[in-house]
């Protein structure tokens, strides 16, 4: 069984997360029948699934036909259970944390479904084995969890028990890849998974600091609001509900150390039913809206990394497990929370030593045995090993460099140092001729990673630097633009000697800063106006045109264009011609060019006299005029 082989999708549970499964398949193009256990309950997520459905055309979000198809057959609801999954390929349970009731919903449609269909639970932290225990297809059973809103949100953990099949699991991986969703797979069956369990512990501080009162949970809240979070952390328990907390706190103190359990000040309001938002009072007062909380009451003393410490101690023992890899922790919380950085991420300047030390700190401060650093993180193994982002291979005369930083090779900070050590190393490599570069995938390059915004100051002035480096490069460098190439991406080919475009309806290149408020900041004034000429340059960045590859060609941004599925070989057959120019004499045209660029014709003059003195005395200029009277090829040596 393959994923083409999944039609059919039945979701068990038409609530929060029911109806939102039930919706993003939809788009996906799957007929899903859609199952409650009333009527009313059912009529209700059906409802949800038309109205968010309706929003979605009327944005230009979703195609008319999604929604037109859904009201002709491709959503069925029923309140039947056995009904609901006689025809599916893949069931999805979305039915609340009871363990009990999750069994027998298994055993019910163990009897009724056909031998084939795959199950799957939507379970936020309840064991799959368990649950695929009662079945007598424990190998076509797996976890899929969505997160809330199971439309937005883009992370699906594809979680693996004891006994289901490699079959199955990429199955269940394929299915979220085609519901336009972001899969992670758990590769053990750990109480939480990734995103909960490794989150859990800084609910066990927050409720530490309560207990502790050293400081009042509005001015923790405050300094999360003061750093530009929409909400805090104490108000987001609130929000979500103290009980969804509660719950999931005990679960823990059972299944991992009782070290999770709930602290003495919010166990007190679970007892009084101050369950937050739900209740009108919480940790807070809502009786009359959201809590406003003052930012001036920012505690100057709380260390909000504290809770990424003891969260990222926690995604240690998960991947000590094999559930996980490191890298797997912040995918997964980045994509289920919207958080631009994880715990892996924020802890990379970390040392070992300063970060064993602080959780050391907090384990005998409130006397918690899951905040003692883990072996892993006292050994480092927490620091991720720089990507190889860029690429150098050679051949004979030709190395090429390609930029490989999915997923639009984009520009942060560890790139660009690792396209410097690039540059520097086919500069110094006196086999090298001819430099080609390019991009990995799909797209040449997107320009500036916004998501190392941190290092956005230094980024800046190593690209300009870089690009300049290029730009007055004295080997040929051919920029080979295998796809979009926009903002710094198109700056970068802009400073290569050539450009070679593949034809594609996709493949578009432009100066597109100005659309965000901002300009080109790596020399693209200068080098689009040199290239097209002043109108044509401002044409295109003050209205932040993007152009096809024809377009390009016809003024004169580019020198050649091709077939995708012939770039390289073109660029290679251009490099190879340019190899066997005279090295020397090619360096001196090319640095000639460059200095009267940059720093005025006269010294363009000098610095061509000056290569014209050195070449002429070269074995190179005596192999040419040998070969020219010999009626044969020169051999060029760089000598």
């Amino acid at each position: 069984m393959e994923i083409n082989d999944i039609k059919t999708i039945a979701v068990i549970g038409a609530g929060d997360m029911g109806h939102g499964i039930a919706e993003t398949a939809l788009m996906a193009g799957y007929k899903v029948f859609l199952r409650d256990v009333t009527q009313e309950f059912l009529d209700r997520g059906v409802k949800r699934i038309y109205d968010s459905l309706e929003k979605l055309v009327s944005k230009g979000r979703v195609p008319a036909e999604i929604l037109e198809n859904a009201r002709a057959g491709m959503l069925v609801p029923c309140v039947d259970l056995a009904e609901s999954v006689s025809e599916a390929d893949l069931v999805i349970e979305a039915i609340p944390e009871i363990m009990t009731l999750k069994k027998e919903t298994f055993q019910i449609m163990d009897q009724a479904a056909p031998e084939h269909t795959i199950f799957a639970s939507n379970t936020s932290t309840m064991s799959i084995t368990q649950i695929a225990a009662v079945t007598k297809r424990p190998e076509k059973v797996l976890g899929l969890h969505y997160f809330n809103p199971a439309v937005i949100m883009k992370l699906v953990e594809v979680i693996r028990g004891d006994k289901t099949s490699e079959e199955t699991m990429q199955i269940g991986y394929d299915f979220v890849v085609k519901n336009n969703k972001i899969p992670v797979k758990v590769e053990k069956d750990v109480p939480g998974f990734i995103v909960n369990r490794v989150q859990a512990p800084s609910g066990v501080l927050l409720n530490c600091l309560l207990d502790d009162k050293v400081f009042e949970p509005e001015e923790v809240d405050a300094v999360f609001k003061k750093m530009g979070s929409p909400m805090g952390p104490y108000e987001t328990m609130d929000y979500t509900g103290i009980d969804i907390s509660f719950h999931g706190s005990d679960y823990y103190a059972k299944a991992i150390h009782p070290d999770f359990k709930f602290g003495t000040f919010l166990t007190q309001k679970m007892e009084d039913g101050d369950l937050g938002k739900k209740t009108g009072k919480g940790i807070f007062d809502w009786s009359n809206g959201r809590p406003e909380i003052d930012v001036n009451k920012a505690a100057d003393t709380f260390d909000p990394m504290d809770l990424v410490a003891v969260n990222i101690n926690e995604a240690t023992k998960i991947v000590a497990l094999g559930a996980c890899s490191i890298e797997d922790v912040d995918l997964a919380i980045t994509n289920a929370t919207g958080s631009p950085f994880g715990p892996v991420a924020l802890m990379q300047q970390t040392t070992p030593e300063d970060l064993a030390k602080r959780l050391e700190g907090l384990a005998e401060r409130f006397n918690k045995e899951i905040f003692k650093p883990t072996t892993m993180i006292k050994n480092g193994e927490y620091k991720l090993k720089p990507p190889e982002n860029i690429h150098v291979e050679k051949e004979g005369h030709i190395a090429t460099i390609t930029i490989d930083h999915p997923p639009a090779n984009a520009w942060n900070l560890e790139t660009m140092k690792q396209f410097e050590m690039a540059i520097d190393d086919v500069e110094q490599d006196k086999n090298t001729r001819v430099v080609i570069l390019t991009g990995a995938g799909k797209c040449f390059s997107a320009g500036f990673d916004v998501s190392d915004a941190a290092n956005g100051q230094q980024i800046g002035e190593l690209g300009r630097r870089l690009w300049v480096r290029v730009d007055r490069f004295t080997k040929p460098v051919i920029a080979a633009i295998n796809g979009f190439a926009l903002g710094g991406g198109l700056e970068l080919a802009m400073c290569c000697h050539f450009r070679i475009m593949a034809e594609h309806p996709k493949n578009k290149i432009g100066l597109t800063e100005l659309n965000l408020g901002i300009i080109p900041g790596w020399g693209g004034t200068q080098n689009l106006a040199r290239i097209v000429g002043k109108s044509r340059a401002l044409d295109m960045m003050l209205f932040s045109k993007r152009l096809d590859a024809g377009q390009a060609l016809e003024i004169g941004l580019v020198n050649q264009i091709c077939a995708p599925e012939n770039l390289m070989k073109d660029a290679l057959s251009l490099a190879q011609k340019l190899a066997q120019r005279p090295p020397l004499a090619v360096r001196g045209v090319l640095d000639s060019l460059s200095t009267g660029e940059y720093d005025g014709l006269e010294k363009g003059w000098e610095t061509e006299g000056r290569h014209s003195g050195i070449v002429g005395q070269s074995k190179d200029a005596m192999e040419g005029f040998t070969a020219f009277f010999e009626k044969r090829a020169p051999e060029f040596k760089g000598e």
